[in-house]
């Protein structure tokens, strides 16, 4: 059990360091009220939102039952998915190579994405099936 604490650990800390890096340094360019708004300045709200949310359930999880802590990690893993097809392909970032939302926002994005997703599928798979986990779904 403790083990299953750790990963959540680790996910919360990545996304704490994914915030951490959209709120100081992976800023996106700004926008002066003229025009429509660039792709990085909604891709920006949207992982930073995304971010905080996984960061909510990320502490929920660490005190639920372990049953109710895999379902948290399955939606989990889907919302981390959508992050990371947020910032690929949904709204995706500026097309010019020099500017700061390739260079920072989409490599720091990609790199925590898919770490996310691969932290909480280890801890997804560490259950080889439902049968494994304690019976703590029955009523008392």
């Amino acid at each position: 059990m403790k083990k299953d604490k750790l990963f959540s650990i680790i996910s919360i800390a990545i996304m704490v360091i994914l915030a951490g890096l959209y709120l100081t340094v992976a800023v996106p360019c700004e926008h002066d009220g003229q025009g429509p708004a660039m792709k990085c300045i909604w891709t920006h709200r949207v992982v930073i939102g995304l971010a905080i949310m996984l960061i909510i359930t990320g502490i929920i999880k660490l005190f639920q039952r372990p049953s109710v802590a895999l379902g948290i990690n399955m939606v989990e893993i889907l919302i981390a998915i959508f992050g990371l097809s947020v910032i690929t392909f949904i709204i995706g970032t500026c097309g010019t190579p020099t500017m700061v939302c390739n260079d920072l926002m989409r490599s720091s994005g990609l790199i925590s994405w898919i770490a996310y997703i691969i932290v909480d599928g280890i801890a997804l798979f560490r259950y080889k099936s439902l049968s494994e986990l304690p019976n703590d779904t029955h009523l008392n």
